[in-house]
């Protein structure tokens, strides 16, 4: 049986993290307050951001599975996840793409995300190669050994609402089979609710926006989600979460079926897609001490800590 956390249960999110600063109750989204707190290893599941595009869903883990469709077909319980396969742990220092939104200019529009919107865990779970393995995918022979109808994985999460459309990202299988994880514990505890309870995927070193919580299919296919094929699915990877240049541009963006590279600089510096997607991330700093409310006296020579990601 998997376990729960009932004390991630309790409350709403300003009360079970009341060292966030809450953008928004329903649905939740919150940043990191203090940025002192990110010059730490790991920030602790109370200080974590958190990003949600609908109400965080009440899920029973006991009795959850997902769902294999495409090239293969399956489907896998929490009980088997856990019990046979090899869990591993990765420490992900993960990025909203938005954050820094408030100091754009001009404005943009959407969840105004200062600074605090990075947050590092160690996540647990079953490592997808394994899972990836086990249903066929591939023929054992490394990461990147599969046919070309295997070539992308379409991860759908259970949070939308009826009528509205499913939070899907489809990632290369290759970088499923590389480093990426079906995670089930953060910070050595089963999962809260606003982070995925009872199971999420993990991209290390990519935007959190590819991180799907709340899993529930795994769909292997040829291609991205894209067309009226998968009308329904292509919201959140075709026109959110790329690289707008202007406003008009958001209205009707090109979707593609495929992309050459999933470097976020060198596809936003190539000619053949408009309006980069967003998968890795882009080196980023943040100076955590001293913060812009800390008086430095002018005789100080003074003592700067901060973090740097990718």
């Amino acid at each position: 049986m998997a376990p729960t956390d009932p004390e991630s249960r309790e409350g709403r999110l300003g009360e079970r993290s009341p060292a966030l600063e809450r953008l928004s109750e329903d649905p939740e989204n919150a940043q990191v307050a203090d940025r002192r707190v990110l010059d730490q290893l790991v920030t602790e599941r109370g200080e974590h951001y958190v990003r949600n595009h609908y109400p965080t869903p009440d899920l029973d883990g006991d009795d959850w599975s997902i769902s294999l469709t495409g090239a293969v077909d399956g489907e896998l319980s929490m009980e088997t996840l856990r019990e046979e396969f090899p869990s591993e742990s990765v420490a992900h220092t993960m990025e909203c793409s938005g954050n820094g939104r408030a100091y754009f200019d001009p404005d943009a529009e959407g969840h105004q995300w200062e600074y605090g919107a990075v947050s590092t865990a160690v996540w647990s779970g079953a490592p997808l190669d394994a899972v990836l393995d086990e249903f066929g995918v591939g023929d054992g022979n490394g990461y990147e050994s599969f046919d070309d109808d295997e070539r992308w994985v379409s991860v759908m999460g259970a949070d939308a609402p009826e009528d509205e459309e499913t939070f899907c990202r489809s990632v290369p299988t290759a970088k499923l089979r590389r480093d990426s994880l079906l995670a089930y514990a953060m910070n050595g505890r089963p999962l809260p609710p606003e982070h995925g309870y009872p199971v999420r995927l993990v991209v290390p070193g990519w935007f959190g926006n590819n991180s799907v919580k709340w899993v529930d299919r795994l769909h292997v296919g040829r291609e991205m989600v894209s067309g009226d094929e998968w009308e329904g699915f292509t919201k959140y990877h075709q026109r959110a979460y790329r690289l707008f240049f202007d406003e008009g541009e958001k209205e009707q963006p090109t979707e593609h079926a495929d992309v050459d590279t999933t470097d976020t600089l060198a596809m936003q510096n190539a000619d053949d897609v408009r309006n980069a997607y967003l998968f890795d991330q882009l080196p980023k700093a943040l100076v955590c001490r001293p913060t812009g409310d800390e008086p430095v006296p002018a005789d100080d020579p003074g003592r700067v800590v901060g973090v740097a990601w990718a």
